[in-house]
């Protein structure tokens, strides 16, 4: 709050409809956008459906939430995770992949998010 005049906005960069977003929204008058929101949104531009794939299945309930709350359900084909933890992402390249060609040629998206920020 105090160096708000040494910058032009802030990222939240968790990949989830996080909190902090709107916490700090509410002490700044810069814009504020989470990872969520802002790729939901240039995907948006970028095509007519998107697919989000990430690295645990926990996250798939919250990622929904956040996208039905932003107003994006209606763009996301799918959201598809492996069985692992961030931390491991590098050694799911393949796994990830797959879950991406599904996304595309079964539920029909036009491009993949990647779904953590790691």
């Amino acid at each position: 709050v105090l160096l708000q005049h040494e910058y032009a906005g802030a990222i939240v960069a968790c990949f989830s409809d996080h909190p902090a977003v709107e916490a700090a929204r509410e002490i700044s008058h810069k814009p504020i956008v989470g990872l969520l929101d802002s790729s939901c949104s240039t995907a948006s531009f970028l095509g007519d459906r998107f697919g989000i794939v990430t690295t645990s299945k926990s996250w798939e309930p919250l990622l929904r939430k956040g996208i039905e709350r932003l107003g994006f359900a209606n763009r996301c084909a799918a959201i598809r995770s492996c069985d692992g933890r961030v931390e491991h992402a590098m050694k799911m390249e393949e796994e990830l992949i797959l879950l991406s060609e599904r996304i595309i040629e079964k539920d029909g998206a036009d491009l993949i998010i990647l779904g953590c920020a790691g």
